[in-house]
């Protein structure tokens, strides 16, 4: 039951707003198992029902997170680096970490500009499809790298990042300059990251920058490539304290 109710969560968590009937069929519970688990998970406060008869997180749920982001050494050591590029280049900018094969937000600074680009915590993309992603998936471990090379690569703003081989040649280009990015000028939105690094050269977040693409510098985005770098490399020094 403990199992279950957690899937319950995880779901009302990635598609809020959904009724009994919608979460039964997608977490695959009988709409009976479904119909007890929200009855004890609100009456814990972990879950709350609308009047539409709608679920969400809970208040209760929503202050353990809250509690969690405060904790995390990770969050904690991206929080003046992030402050950092925020003040440097005034753009949206995200801390980002792997879970399994997908890559989803933990931290975020918004953008002091009215346009702004929305990329929601906990928004969960393949690490492909994304210049996080890409930052995560470059310095993950070899086999998963195979796994998620080996398809089906069906999502993603570039044509490298849906081919295998070009994929592959991407990912290297990316640990040698340890920053990514994608400049979308069809869209008018660009990204561009840099993995967070621990003692092995693994990936244990990425930061990244999110914005506008007619607010990238005249010159080129070459001063951003380095301001994201630099703020990367700040987190992982105040993480290890090197």
């Amino acid at each position: 039951m403990v199992v279950a109710a957690f899937e319950l969560l995880d779901l009302i968590s990635r598609r809020p707003g959904l009724n009994l009937s919608e979460l039964a069929r997608q977490s695959g519970f009988t709409v009976n198992r479904t119909f007890r688990l929200l009855g004890t998970l609100e009456g814990a406060g972990w879950v709350s029902r609308s009047r539409h008869k709608t679920y969400y997180l809970g208040p209760r749920l929503m202050m353990i997170a809250a509690r969690g982001s405060k904790q995390d050494p990770l969050v904690q050591a991206a929080r003046l680096p992030m402050d950092w590029l925020s003040e440097q280049t005034g753009e949206s900018v995200r801390l980002g970490v792997r879970v399994g094969e997908t890559r989803t937000i933990v931290s975020s600074r918004e953008s002091r500009f009215p346009l702004q680009v929305s990329v929601w915590l906990d928004d969960n993309i393949p690490l492909y499809a994304g210049a996080l992603g890409c930052c995560l998936l470059a310095f993950s471990p070899r086999e998963l790298q195979e796994k998620v090379l080996a398809g089906p690569l069906e999502r993603g703003s570039e044509a490298s990042r849906r081919d295998p081989t070009l994929l592959a040649a991407h990912l290297e280009q990316v640990r040698r300059s340890r920053v990514d990015a994608v400049i979308d000028h069809r869209h008018g939105l660009y990204s561009i990251a840099s993995p967070i690094l621990d003692h092995d050269g693994m990936a244990v977040g990425a930061l990244g920058i999110f914005g506008a693409t007619l607010r990238l510098p005249a010159e080129g985005p070459e001063r951003y490539f380095e301001l994201v770098r630099e703020a990367a490399e700040r987190t992982a020094r105040q993480l290890h304290g090197g």
